[in-house]
């Protein structure tokens, strides 16, 4: 994805938008009333918001999105089953970016790690760590990061956590 397909892309959100509302609520978006109206208007400019964002961090290739991953770790000799469901894995400059969106606040910093196993407040902490495990064993040895979307604060792009590099087995 380089800059000018974001352009291109920028240029067909607005329909894209009124075609998911056709696909997901069966019905036009001239047709919609209310509170809806204000809804699509919100999707439409969190569309653009984001396209724009990503316009800043080309180029880069898209590996997947909403894609599932399944990998299994062995407990007391038995595999235990892992998946997650990524929103987005692109790859920038040799580096896998596991990218998750959010509508809420995200926490990303924590001075003990194993407190995101035992801290509700850091399941978003957990679910990076989560999904960079099971990417790093179908993938070893790739570098890969993981970070957030968040959707009332696009501007700031994707957001990492402050050890977000994951490259290895021990971490």
């Amino acid at each position: 994805i380089d800059a000018a397909i974001i352009d291109a892309l920028l240029l067909q959100a607005d329909e894209a938008v009124d075609r998911a509302i056709r696909e997901v609520f069966k019905t036009e978006a001239a047709d919609l009333h209310g509170n809806d109206i204000l809804l699509a208007e919100v999707i439409r400019e969190l569309v653009k918001r984001m396209l724009q964002q990503d316009k800043k961090d080309t180029p880069f290739t898209i590996e997947q999105l909403e894609g599932t991953y399944r990998s299994t770790i062995p407990v007391n000799g038995l595999p235990i089953n892992l998946y997650g469901k990524f929103d987005r894995v692109d790859e920038q400059n040799g580096t896998v970016r596991i990218i998750d969106y959010k509508t809420g606040k995200v926490v990303l910093k924590t001075k003990e790690f194993d407190s995101i196993f035992t801290d509700p407040k850091k399941k978003t902490l957990f679910q990076l760590n989560f999904y960079s495990k099971i990417y790093q064993d179908l993938h070893p040895g790739k570098v890969i990061k993981a970070g957030f979307y968040v959707a009332s604060s696009l501007s700031d792009g994707i957001k990492w956590p402050e050890n977000s590099e994951i490259s290895n087995e021990e971490t």
